[in-house]
């Protein structure tokens, strides 16, 4: 009966690395060093920066887990297929999303990009963990 969910199980130990790891590259891409001068991760007034970052280490956990369960299930041979997996998930998915938020919410398309090949390099990074630590 459950055996559908058998693609589900997970190293948590690399969610968790995956989550960490969102938050590093999070601080380094959106630094004055990267993109700081460009955008604001965290654009609501209302909203502190300790809730921003709370909130997205839980949205990295829960996408780490989902790319390590999509990994479960495509099984990459080598680190070049699972980032060549990672990347039709972007291509596919997260890319057109990000876009729609530029053409229906009216950001800017620096904003769109600059957050678009921030999930690319995290998409690339929890291919590298699932490849390293599974």
């Amino acid at each position: 009966m459950f055996a559908m969910f058998s693609c589900c199980s997970v190293n948590y130990l690399t969610v968790l690395a995956g989550g960490v790891s969102s938050l590093i590259l999070g601080a380094l891409w959106y630094s004055p060093m990267l993109f700081g001068g460009l955008m604001s991760p965290c654009k609501e007034p209302n909203r502190s920066m300790a809730n921003c970052f709370v909130s997205e280490f839980i949205n990295s956990l829960v996408m780490t887990w989902g790319l390590l369960a999509l990994f479960n299930l495509i099984a990459p041979d080598t680190l070049v297929d699972g980032l060549q997996a990672g990347a039709l998930v972007w291509l596919g998915g997260v890319f057109p999303a990000l876009m729609s938020n530029h053409i229906w919410k009216g950001e800017s398309l620096t904003d769109t990009l600059i957050a678009a090949g921030h999930h690319l390099a995290m998409i690339s990074i929890v291919a590298a963990l699932n490849f390293y630590m599974n």
